[in-house]
């Protein structure tokens, strides 16, 4: 490797492990982290995933069982749990080098090993510093292992598409089946691969390739197929959900949520920048690597469209997180277009710029409040009631509020049950409840205790 890309592949290894390991416990736990904290300390691994499938349908107990170790050996403090997500999410930065440096591969001409090394490790920057990649690997939950599991299935996807042999298709079908266990969303990423496949078995006429298109192809159905005998209890814990308004906080999005994902996702200052660069490198690679830039495009747009679809047509699902990996695509195309620029000096500028407007708006970010004030408010709660039972909505909150209660207190927290005996007190959140249930709760807890950073305490 050429020695400027490789120190820019260890900037972005650097800078990205800080952005995502400092600090870990300055923001207190979210709900979300909650409930994979409440199925990780479970005793077995089969309580494990009992919990999980409670608590936190649409996916199997992957991330869980890894945080179920992690703590064994680490504690169950803010930051010792978030590590694990961090150490995730810096993996992905070197699996975006991976992933980027075998799309082009196979690039039209005698593209040189620098050349390859330079767009990838350009990637590799752009993904450490980019914020949708940051504040996702700053929380215990699954998301940064989702992206790092899924680069590394393109990766060993394209590899297998342009040279076959037994150690990629094996990897595919391995990383296939362990990353949609880790999410479901994860099928969104084979979605442009199956795509590109029947692409290439319909317009390609060398044997060669074709062939090594159906053997990957059948390495993800291979993998897909491992997960077949899970599918009836996911159904059943995934069905359970939707009967008790899980996903109700999901709401409805406009047709042009894909376009608005990139720019919110990115930022509003680093998008315009970012979006230069990815329209030169698609102008410039649909010339020198079309097949890589077709295939990076779907890989870009094919998992939001189909979640818009599917949220039109049956429920709203369309969540940024489950679209993480779609990301990565869309950096690595910027990186190949800074890569394409003439100069010397303008492809250092450039990637110099949107580093660092980057890393500005990533600052920003991690400079304010996002977190709700959930220890605060079981302090309150539990010295305004002492020895009462405590109960907090959305429901799954309640987790929280157990995590923030000394371990022998811990049975005060009790999930919120509107047919029966009300706790004498509550922590609301200001979101993630669904509008019904905000009257009703107003009715039955009408005094206000406390008004704090994201939840309020409210009494009988």
């Amino acid at each position: 490797m050429r020695t400027s890309a490789l120190a820019i592949l260890l900037a972005a290894i650097v800078a990205g492990a800080l952005l995502r390991g400092c600090a870990l416990g300055m923001r207190e736990l979210s709900p979300d982290e909650a409930a994979s904290w409440a199925a990780a300390r479970a005793q077995t691994i089969g309580e494990v995933a009992a919990v999980q499938a409670q608590l936190n349908p649409g996916k199997l107990a992957v991330y869980e069982i890894a945080e179920h170790w992690w703590i064994a050996v680490f504690g169950d403090g803010l930051a010792a749990m978030r590590a694990l997500a961090a150490l995730c999410g810096t993996v992905a930065i070197l699996m975006t080098f991976w992933a980027a440096r075998e799309l082009f591969a196979s690039r039209a001409g005698a593209q040189s090993r620098s050349d390859l090394d330079s767009i990838a490790a350009a990637a590799a920057l752009l993904c450490a510093v980019s914020l949708v990649t940051i504040k996702y690997s700053r929380e215990s939950r699954v998301y940064p292992l989702m992206l790092a599991a899924n680069l590394a299935q393109v990766a060993c996807f394209l590899r297998a598409l342009r040279l076959g042999g037994a150690a990629a298709l094996l990897g595919v079908a391995v990383l296939t089946a362990f990353s949609i266990a880790a999410n479901f969303a994860s099928v969104l990423t084979v979605a442009p691969e199956l795509l590109w496949m029947t692409m290439t078995l319909v317009g390609s006429s060398d044997r060669a390739k074709s062939g090594r298109a159906v053997r990957a192809a059948g390495a993800i159905v291979v993998g897909a197929a491992c997960l077949v005998p899970m599918i009836p209890s996911v159904h059943e814990s995934t069905a359970d959900a939707l009967a008790r308004g899980t996903y109700e906080w999901i709401k409805p999005v406009p047709l042009w949520e894909p376009v608005s994902l990139f720019s919110r996702g990115t930022g509003t200052f680093p998008f315009p920048l970012l979006l230069a660069a990815a329209a030169w490198g698609i102008y410039r690679g649909w010339r020198r690597a079309r097949d890589a830039t077709i295939f990076a495009l779907l890989w870009m747009w094919t998992p939001p469209l189909a979640l818009l679809a599917a949220s039109s047509l049956v429920r709203p699902l369309f969540v940024e997180r489950f679209l993480l990996p779609a990301f990565v695509p869309f950096l690595i195309l910027a990186a190949a277009g800074i890569c394409e620029l003439d100069r010397a000096w303008m492809r250092s500028g450039a990637l110099a710029l949107v580093t660092l407007v980057s890393l500005a708006h990533t600052g920003a970010w991690l400079g304010k409040p996002h977190d709700a004030e959930w220890r605060e408010a079981t302090s309150v709660a539990a010295a305004s009631s002492p020895r009462d039972p405590i109960t907090a909505l959305p429901k799954y909150a309640i987790e929280v509020v157990k995590y923030y209660l000394p371990e022998s207190e811990r049975n005060r927290a009790q999930r919120y049950d509107a047919d029966g005996v009300s706790a004498p007190i509550a922590i609301i959140a200001d979101s993630g409840v669904a509008p019904a249930a905000l009257g009703e709760v107003a009715a039955r807890y009408p005094h206000l205790v406390k008004s704090l950073r994201g939840v309020s305490v409210r009494a009988r």
